[in-house]
């Protein structure tokens, strides 16, 4: 069996270990660099950009981290390496510079944000930009045709599903292994709340937990799950953490 080993020998920092956006913002070089000097593994989203590039970006609109309106994948990623996050320094990084600058440090959990219908090539590129890195990383995806993509490019990477939104049939298997039983856990930037669960949780808690029966992530995440996806999820107090 392949060793997977390496997906929960240490904290994963969501997004690039940012400080919930205030001097060192989500999904930026800065973020990641952070992430790499601390030895936390990263995990960050990818967007498909306007002239087939895959860059790192979390949200379909550009307004909650670059201030202007406008769909990402309406730009090209030379036009994305131009825009601002967040007012800082930091601009829009492609995977291809994001790889680069992490060069096999630390394992990359790596997130496809698909969007049904727009799809076509963009498992294809991530592979393509993949291909010859010296480093340990897994790819995910909210969306089955992505994972689906995947499988018949032959990814040589463990992808990792999202329980949620996947059926039985759509999960994957890793090559030699099974990814979707590792437990992984995530660096919050802030302690966990006892009322992480339940009506008083907070709006977004700042940890993801992938356990062998379910995922979570932020507060929306968990209340689209329905109780059986978070059959074997621990609170987060049982976890240990790194806090920013």
């Amino acid at each position: 069996m392949k060793d997977l080993s390496w997906l929960k020998a240490q904290p994963i920092a969501h997004r690039g270990f940012h400080d919930m956006n205030r001097e060192v913002w989500e999904n930026t070089l800065s973020a990641f660099a952070r992430a790499a000097e601390a030895g936390f593994a990263i995990e960050c989203d990818l967007q498909f950009a306007a002239d087939s590039v895959p860059v790192v970006f979390h949200d379909h609109d550009l307004q909650r981290l670059c201030g202007i309106r406008g769909d990402v994948r309406a730009k090209t990623s030379a036009e994305l390496g131009l825009l601002s996050i967040g007012g800082t320094r930091d601009k829009v990084p492609t995977l291809k510079q994001m790889l680069r600058l992490v060069a096999g440090r630390v394992p990359l959990i790596i997130e496809l944000k698909g969007r049904k219908g727009d799809d076509e090539g963009f498992a294809a590129a991530v592979l393509e930009t993949l291909e010859g890195y010296d480093g340990h990383v897994a790819l995910m995806s909210f969306d089955h045709w992505l994972l689906r993509d995947l499988k018949e490019l032959d990814a040589p990477y463990p992808p990792r599903p999202d329980c949620r939104r996947l059926q039985s049939g759509d999960l994957l298997r890793a090559r030699g292994g099974d990814a979707s039983r590792a437990r992984l856990h995530f660096v919050p930037l802030r302690p966990p709340s006892k009322s992480f669960h339940g009506k008083g949780a907070r709006a977004r808690p700042h940890a993801h937990h992938l356990d062998g029966a379910g995922q979570t992530g932020s507060g929306a995440h968990i209340r689209q799950c329905r109780p059986n996806d978070l059959r074997g999820f621990r609170s987060a107090g049982d976890h240990d953490f790194v806090g920013a």
